[in-house]
């Protein structure tokens, strides 16, 4: 078993790129997640085609400390078809462990609640591979 030290506090540098395999319901994914200056992000390897989106340093574990990133992905592919999804990543000495995903839909102009997205193996690490 391989314990991982997770980092308090917002003093980290969330800028870099991170790979990782996550075990979810559609099976394995083997993704790389840029987080870029600006607040962009780039995932490749959990949608079928590379997508862009947003990042933001944010309190995703228990405390008021922003000891994470929240990463936003919105998908407007059709009026009947919209929705967002949204990483929740817990800063770790060796990159982010994958606290959890959520979908939104957009449904009737409005986003409904924010609905967990299963992971299989939980907590997965990405690792910063740069």
């Amino acid at each position: 078993m391989t314990a991982l030290a997770v980092s308090c506090g917002s003093d980290f540098s969330a800028e870099g790129t991170y790979e990782g395999k996550l075990v979810v319901e559609d099976g394995i994914k083997f993704v790389e997640l840029e987080l870029l200056e600006g607040n962009t992000a780039r995932v490749k390897g959990f949608f079928p085609n590379l997508k862009e989106g947003t990042w933001v340093k944010e309190s995703i574990g228990k405390g008021f400390s922003k000891d994470g990133v929240m990463v936003t992905f919105d998908f407007k592919e059709n009026p009947d078809d919209s929705f967002r999804v949204v990483f929740l990543l817990l800063h770790a000495e060796e990159g982010f462990i994958l606290s959890n995903i959520r979908v939104r839909l957009l449904l009737e102009d409005k986003f409904s609640m924010l609905q967990p997205y299963k992971l299989k193996e939980k907590n997965p690490l990405l690792k910063r591979v740069d």
